[in-house]
């Protein structure tokens, strides 16, 4: 005997033992539907028409527990609730919700559950889990909604604000089910404290004139897809398949799979020139094309084992993010400088928008400081220019974002220099008074909102991310001469001194609105225009539609 869920309900004190049925219609018309679960197993069926839109389901709930998903023979879908509380949502955007609701992206294959069919304007379906074929199981680590509307159109949630290890649901399916169009929606995001940023995912009609030549069935190699996830998400809107072969840094992590997503691939992308670029220069179906996408750790320390033994011949393209990185790697290893080219990591503009300054607006001066590892990062020179700016006579406070370091598993030489960066602040009050260690998250347009000077201290940087959505965001730049940064962003964005970055924070206080209101779009204006996706993305499409121009 089952208990049936039909409308907006709360049903805190249901037995886990019995299946929840819920019935969608006319009664879901309305924004949701919200049960309130205690942990346990549910079995999940659907009772629907086949009218759009699309309704997702997510969970969600404190500590946000991890939902698992099993299709079988009998039941749709079966989720396993892990922490004390969960929550099952249902959503849908008006008329009525339909027969889509079979979480069709962890679903059976549609030729063989047609009854399961989604709008092919969508394409929600899943053909294959890779590497989880007979199961058709897979864990949800990432909190967000997978949700469309009537009209197909794409809008991306990222998960709450403050959360340590979450990632958009979108891009967290696109990794496991490559087959899947990640779409989401929900304008009554912010009852759930969403974040929403319109625009940041691509809208099919919107971008469709991107989209030259054939399709392609891109292979992605890599340990670490941060710096890219969003362009192959827009590469999947333009009509192009995406699968990932995730990677240990050092090594592989399936070499079944590398094997099958090399052989299925028209093109062979590998993020960072790591044990997978090696591993593909020397294994990989010969006659594809290889791009190797490659940031700064290429040309640095331990990485440089993976540089030395890639085998140049048979890549087609190194796609470096930095011109000064390009030249270090061409001379480190004697690369052909003709397969060699520079693409610059993108930024979000529309994720940040510029407001009145200062931001912290409490007659405190906020510096911001995004990262702390590994020791290059240089958060000495932080806590020097804080020191500065106190002798001046400057209210002043530094927030720095991101992971502790692990003093566990680092070298001798950097635990040693963090041991005498955190003695150096227990030993001083008032240092310790002005620092705020911010943990790490994907809420940074707001954490941005809190800092009026964003910082880069670092000896080194192939782009820094951390500056460039800093500015966006509308944060005056103080960097320190890091090679390459002068050309990356502007000279007069350079001190040569903790003394010289202070006068330079000084001298933005004593800017009047309107000059700090120039700087602030002139600054942002050249980063977009620099780096903005738009361009970014037609330059890295170009690469991999290259070996088949001309192709019929």
């Amino acid at each position: 005997m089952g208990c049936r869920l039909k409308g907006p309900v709360r049903a805190a004190a249901l037995d886990p033992a019995l299946p929840v049925r819920l019935e969608l219609g006319e009664a879901a018309s309305s924004a949701l539907i919200v049960s309130n679960l205690p942990a346990g197993r549910y079995d999940v069926q659907v009772a629907a028409d086949r009218t759009p839109p699309v309704v997702g389901l997510r969970i969600w709930g404190p500590g946000f527990p991890v939902a698992t998903g099993t299709v079988t023979a009998d039941t749709p879908m079966t989720f396993q609730l892990d922490g004390a509380r969960g929550y099952l949502v249902l959503q849908a955007t008006g008329g009525r919700a339909g027969g889509h609701l079979s979480l069709s992206y962890l679903g059976p294959p549609t030729e063989n559950r047609p009854d399961l069919a989604l709008d092919r304007r969508i394409d929600l379906v899943v053909r294959q889990i890779p590497g989880l074929a007979d199961a058709r199981q897979m864990r949800i680590q990432a909190d967000g909604l997978v949700l469309a509307d009537a009209a197909g159109r794409d809008i991306h949630h990222w998960p709450f604000s403050g959360t340590d290890e979450a990632e958009p649901i979108a891009i967290a399916l696109d990794r496991r089910l490559p087959d899947i169009r990640h779409v989401a929606l929900a304008d009554d995001a912010a009852l759930h404290g969403l974040h929403h940023y319109p625009g940041f995912f691509f809208r099919t009609g919107e971008v469709a004139a991107d989209q030259a030549g054939r399709p392609l069935k891109v292979g992605v190699l890599g340990h670490d897809f941060k710096f890219i996830d969003i362009y192959l998400s827009y590469l999947k809107s333009v009509g192009h398949s995406v699968r990932f072969d995730t990677w240990d840094w050092a090594g592989p992590q399936d070499l079944v799979r590398s094997r099958e997503v090399t052989a299925w691939a028209d093109v062979i992308l590998c993020e960072w020139g790591l044990a997978n670029a090696l591993w593909a220069s020397r294994q990989a179906p010969p006659e594809k094309p290889l791009i190797v996408r490659l940031h700064a750790q290429e040309v640095r320390g331990a990485a440089q084992r993976f540089g030395r033994r890639i085998d140049a011949n048979q890549v087609t393209q190194l796609v470096f993010v930095s011109e000064t990185i390009r030249q270090q790697a061409v001379d480190l290893y004697g690369w052909p400088e003709a397969i060699t080219c520079c693409v610059p990591n993108f930024v979000l503009p529309e994720r940040f928008e510029l407001s009145n300054w200062p931001h912290s607006g409490e007659g405190v001066l906020t510096l911001g400081l995004v990262g702390m590892t590994p020791a290059s990062k240089r958060l000495d020179r932080a806590l020097d220019l804080v020191e500065a700016l106190q002798a001046r006579g400057c209210p002043v406070r530094l927030r720095v974002k991101g992971r502790h370091p692990d003093l566990a598993g680092i070298r001798d030489v950097e635990q040693a220099y963090y041991r005498q960066v955190f003695s150096r602040l227990e030993n001083s009050p008032d240092l310790k008074r002005a620092v705020v260690f911010d943990a790490w998250g994907r809420d940074m347009p707001e954490w941005y909102r809190k800092v009026d000077v964003v910082l880069s201290c670092s000896d080194n940087e192939s782009f820094h991310y951390g500056l460039a959505d800093g500015v966006l965001a509308g944060c005056p730049p103080v960097v320190w001469p890091w090679e390459g940064a002068a050309e990356t962003y502007s000279a007069d964005w350079i001190c040569a001194s903790v003394e010289d970055a202070a006068e330079r924070v000084l001298s933005f206080r004593s800017m009047g609105a309107e000059q700090v209101t120039d700087m602030q779009g002139a600054n942002r204006a050249l980063v977009k225009r620099r780096y903005g996706r738009e361009h970014i993305f037609r330059e890295l499409t170009k690469i991999l539609s290259a070996p088949f121009e001309g192709a019929d």
